[in-house]
């Protein structure tokens, strides 16, 4: 049993189910066609929109005892559009707009429905943190690991990872309101159990948005960018899996995964009028001053952290570190 379909969020899990059920039923969609004119969504029409079979959909929708969505980012933008593409059309740039609450919504119910990644939307961003949470602060990061399977081959673990990385441009701290996104990334994995085999995107095997290995375990990212030049993508799609070998016989320890950035990678934007070469020293003077937010050994900025224990050791699913 994963922690996100643990016994004590259930009721999450069941709000969560009730937003993907009403909106299926409405046949919510981007359009700038009328509501009262769109089809219902089929679990299988809609499996096909997001990469998933129609007995998952079944699941997700199921308010007595729903399956939270591995995923939500796809289903996100078919139901409600992203108003960060690029490639989004003057005609249903407003209509992407006026869905936002809806999408942040739903949103908050999937992460609230995790058990680990909590939002109130009420909750102010905070503004005095020590050691804090980047994703508190600006959420340009989604970094979900799930439960890890065994390979079967000399007892190696086969650990799924979502990254997902895109700006937020709601963002005030440090008396600035701005934007912030980022130009590339560093991924990373460390555990004293297990390390990436070495026919990984860790060692030999690179893809299009995967670097080179910069140090054991840590590998730079990059992604399709939009006009300001900050990622808006999905930079592991095409090599989903980690592969992790034990480095001793009784190997059961945590893996822990982040995503870092350095200063220099950062865009921060005014979006107050306010003049953004001021806005951005600012900004970050801030987030990197000390005990602001956790930084690695090389002085980048930890944005996301995820750790999960193999099942074998303990019975739970991905976690915030």
């Amino acid at each position: 049993m994963t922690l996100s379909q643990a016994p004590e969020h259930l009721e999450a899990r069941r709000r969560l189910a009730q937003l993907i059920d009403e909106a299926l039923q409405k046949g919510q969609r981007v359009t700038v066609t009328e509501p009262e004119t769109w089809r219902r969504w089929t679990n299988a029409a809609f499996g096909l929109k997001v990469d998933a079979t129609e007995s998952a959909v079944r699941t997700w929708r199921r308010v007595e005892n729903p399956v939270r969505p591995p995923h939500i980012v796809k289903m996100l933008n078919v139901f409600y559009g992203d108003p960060q593409d690029p490639k989004l059309s003057p005609a249903l740039k407003p209509v992407v707009e006026g869905f936002q609450p809806a999408r942040k919504a739903m949103y908050d119910a999937w992460r609230l429905a995790d058990g680990h990644a909590i939002v109130e939307p009420e909750t102010p961003r905070l503004s005095n943190i020590g050691s804090a949470d980047f994703g508190d602060l600006a959420e340009i990061v989604v970094l979900q690991v799930h439960q890890p399977t065994q390979d079967n081959y000399r007892g190696n673990l086969i650990v799924p990872v979502t990254l997902g990385i895109r700006p937020d441009e709601d963002v005030e701290y440090a008396g600035k309101k701005v934007a912030i996104g980022v130009k590339d990334a560093y991924f990373a994995v460390e555990s004293s159990d297990w390390q990436p085999v070495q026919n990984s995107i860790f060692g030999t095997k690179k893809t299009p948005k995967v670097g080179d290995t910069v140090s054991p375990g840590v590998v730079q990212v990059f992604g399709k960018t939009d006009g300001q030049g900050r990622i808006h993508d999905t930079p592991l799609d095409d090599e989903p899996n980690v592969t992790m070998e034990p480095v001793k016989d009784d190997a059961a320890g945590t893996i822990g995964f982040s995503v870092r950035v350095k200063r220099d990678a950062f865009v921060v934007t005014a979006r107050d009028g306010g003049e953004t070469t001021d806005a951005q020293n600012t900004v970050l003077d801030a987030i990197f001053a000390d005990g602001a937010f956790p930084k690695d050994r090389k002085g980048r900025l930890i944005v996301a952290r995820r750790r999960v224990t193999p099942k074998a050791n303990r019975d739970s699913g991905g976690e915030g570190a």
